[in-house]
């Protein structure tokens, strides 16, 4: 029973370190911490440096895919005109859609494969 008493005030003591006493809201008031940001009353360094790089790695996927996006549409005319010469304008339109579809229903797919594994 003492125990439990232990544990209960030490975190009773933890919580009053991360709140402010005159109900404004202060993160400075955490004087363990070095970094006074926001979140570091809400996450440990740890995870706000691995939220951070997972991230930046979606940004860098994000920036290839649409240079992929780029380059895949910039050379899909002069591709459709060797395949089929009097393909026109309208059909490269249509073709463009159905690229975005395809990425539109196979995203969740593949999100779903990755998941799982």
């Amino acid at each position: 029973m003492e125990e439990t008493d232990h544990i209960s005030n030490d975190s009773a003591e933890e919580t009053s370190q991360l709140l402010p006493s005159n109900g404004e809201t202060s993160y400075s008031s955490n004087s363990h911490r070095s970094d006074r940001s926001p979140s570091a009353i809400l996450e440990r360094p740890e995870d706000y440096k691995s939220r951070w790089r997972s991230i930046r790695l979606m940004y860098l996927v994000m920036f290839l895919a649409s240079v992929t996006f780029t380059i895949t549409m910039s050379s899909l005319w002069p591709f459709l005109q060797v395949l089929n010469p009097s393909a026109s304008t309208s059909f490269l339109g249509w073709v463009v859609a159905a690229y975005s579809v395809g990425q539109l229903v196979a995203s969740p797919i593949f999100w779903g494969l990755g998941k799982s594994s």
